[in-house]
C-alpha cells in the first residue's frame, strides 16, 4: 500500500505521520460504537471486531481522521473525558447535527481512500474494457444519472473498484455516488 500516487492508500501510514495512534478497544463494542477519536485527537480507538477486519478498519480510521480534520473545534468544545462521557454528549445532540457530522466524516474518508484522480483512472480502464457490455457511449452520456444509480452502484463496478482501492463494496458505492461528474467526464472522453 502506498501514499501519494499509489493505491490502495496507506491510511495507517498517513495517521502515523500525523502523530495519531490507532488502537483496538473492546469496550466500544459494548457501547455499540465502531470507532472513536480521543478529545486530544491523538488516538483513534477501533472496536475489536472492526480492528480485525482490515478493509473495514481502514475506512473507520479514515472516518475518524475526517472528524479530526473537519470537526476539531466541535470535538474540543464538547465536555468529555472518557468514551462513556463522549457517547452521552453525542447522544444529547440533535439527530440532524449528528447525521451531518457523520456524513461529512464518511465523505472525507471516501475521498482520502479513493482519490478522484485515481478513481478517474480506474474508471477509464473499466469502461474501456467493458463499454461494449454496458451500452453505447452515447447512451452512457445521455443516461449518466440512471447509469450511476442503476448500472454502477448496483453492479460489479463497485465490487471491482473496491478490490483495487481495498475498500468495501458499500464504501465504493458511496464514493461513486459522489463521483457523478467524474464518471460523466470519463465517459465523454472515451
Amino acid at each position: 500500500m502506498g501514499w501519494n500516487n499509489e493505491i490502495p492508500v496507506d491510511i495507517e501510514l498517513l495517521v502515523d505521520k500525523l502523530g495519531i495512534r490507532v488502537v483496538p478497544e473492546i469496550n466500544l463494542t459494548i457501547l455499540d460504537l465502531d470507532s472513536f477519536i480521543s478529545k486530544d485527537l491523538k488516538t483513534i480507538f477501533i472496536s475489536s471486531p472492526i480492528f480485525d477486519n482490515e478493509i473495514r478498519c481502514r475506512f473507520s480510521v479514515a472516518h475518524e481522521l475526517g472528524h479530526a480534520r473537519l470537526h476539531k473545534e466541535f470535538l474540543e468544545s464538547m465536555s468529555f473525558n472518557s468514551i462513556i462521557e463522549w457517547k452521552k454528549c453525542y447522544q444529547s445532540l440533535e439527530e440532524k447535527i449528528t447525521d451531518r457530522i457523520e456524513k461529512q466524516a464518511s465523505i472525507f474518508a471516501s475521498f482520502i481512500l479513493m482519490p478522484t484522480s485515481k478513481l478517474e483512472g480506474e474508471l477509464k480502464k473499466y469502461f474501456r474494457e467493458n463499454l461494449y457490455t454496458i451500452s453505447k457511449k452515447e447512451d452512457l452520456i445521455k443516461n449518466c444519472t440512471d447509469l450511476i444509480t442503476r448500472e454502477i452502484v448496483s453492479s460489479e463496478i463497485a465490487v471491482k473498484l473496491g478490490q483495487i482501492f481495498y475498500v468495501s463494496h458499500s464504501a465504493m458505492k458511496w464514493r461513486l455516488y459522489y463521483a457523478q461528474e467524474t464518471i460523466l467526464k470519463v465517459i465523454e472522453n472515451l
